[in-house]
């Protein structure tokens, strides 16, 4: 699927944002949201044809889990891991 890239702000326990896949045959990026309560994070990407689940955890400064595509058609239903960590501001 490519590298994942995500920019997201919380707000309490709601997470939004953008989300983008590199070097993707079947998702490029798109609007995510979410949620992350105890360390647990559920969210949503919506893509042309349907929509990208995440969970994971979050731990400290990073984030990692899995993802999978409920999309129109060859794509539909492939999944994968992602690991991505909080970039400093500086």
């Amino acid at each position: 699927m490519g590298a994942l890239t995500m920019t997201l702000v919380q707000d309490g326990s709601a997470l939004v944002g953008t989300a983008a896949f590199r070097d993707s045959p079947c998702v490029t990026s798109g609007d995510v949201d979410g949620t992350i309560v105890s360390g647990d994070f559920v969210g949503n990407m919506m893509v042309e044809g349907g929509k990208v689940l995440f969970s994971g955890k979050q731990s400290g400064n990073e984030m990692h889990g899995t993802f999978d595509l409920a999309i129109e058609g060859m794509c539909n239903g492939l999944s994968g891991t992602f690991e991505v960590a909080r970039k400093s501001d500086g």
